[in-house]
């Protein structure tokens, strides 16, 4: 709720958004490790919290016109319920072994998506990014949705669901910082993103590090959320957000300063 950040931010209320991104958080870890299958059933518009809610859900049966992304960064802030973490989980896991060369390419994508807050143009396309399960069955007919996720939500239940095993992901520490901050230092050079841009960036790069670690430690996914909620709360200090938040309530659409 933007709105909602807006008010708290006016206030000065750190402690009370870092409750908000911890709650959602513990919401998405909650339908992730549930005991019980949770389908998602996107279409549309499924960006920020949405878009976290169906990456921490069991399955996903999204309309073909569904169109996703983590855009947190347009109004100066970084996805606080877990995007960062579940996204980078996800490309880690598609890497054969988990050397500093391997690990890399995967790492500056995960970071590029969410720097950028770039968007699927189509349920295909989300699979493509990591954005849903590459098993995900897309469904042609809208009007069929919610039908489709309930017949697989009961799919799932008579083959005796299993949620999947808590997992522990290979970091890059300062050696996967160094490699980002040297891509963002051009962009900024080359005037593809301003200075709160090139902030938000780099705390977007400390995240999915994993800060300041050395290269190859294996972290828990609390570890991530924590440096998520961090980094969500002290962009909410910087006025430069506030005036992002502000414009994208009052308009509709991003403000670049």
């Amino acid at each position: 709720d933007l709105g909602m950040i807006a008010t708290l931010i006016e206030r000065k209320d750190w402690r009370a958004i870092e409750i908000l991104s911890k709650r959602l958080q513990d919401v998405n870890m909650a339908l992730k490790y549930a005991c019980k299958p949770v389908v998602a059933a996107p279409f549309g518009t499924t960006v920020g919290g949405g878009a976290e809610i169906v990456m921490h859900s069991s399955c996903v049966i999204p309309y073909a016109e569904t169109y996703m992304g983590l855009v947190e960064t347009g109004v100066g802030l970084v996805p606080g319920g877990g995007g960062c973490k579940e996204l980078l989980q996800r490309a880690c896991a598609r890497v054969e072994g988990h050397s500093r060369q391997t690990l890399l390419p995967a790492l500056q994508r995960t970071w590029r998506t969410i720097a950028t807050a770039s968007m699927s143009t189509s349920a295909h396309d989300a699979m493509a990014r990591g954005l849903m399960d590459a098993a995900a069955q897309v469904v042609m007919n809208k009007d069929a949705l919610l039908d489709e996720a309930k017949i697989k939500a009961l799919e799932l239940s008579y083959k005796n669901y299993m949620p999947p095993l808590p997992v522990r992901i290979p970091l890059l520490g300062e050696f996967g910082r160094a490699a980002i901050r040297y891509e963002l230092e051009s962009m900024r050079k080359g005037d593809f993103v301003s200075e709160h841009d090139a902030l938000i960036g780099d705390k977007v790069a400390h995240i999915l590090t994993g800060g300041n670690i050395l290269a190859g430690t294996e972290a828990d996914e609390e570890y991530l959320l924590e440096l998520e909620r961090e980094a969500f709360v002290s962009l909410c200090g910087e006025e430069k957000t506030r005036q992002r938040i502000t414009h994208m309530l009052a308009t509709g659409k991003p403000l670049r300063n």
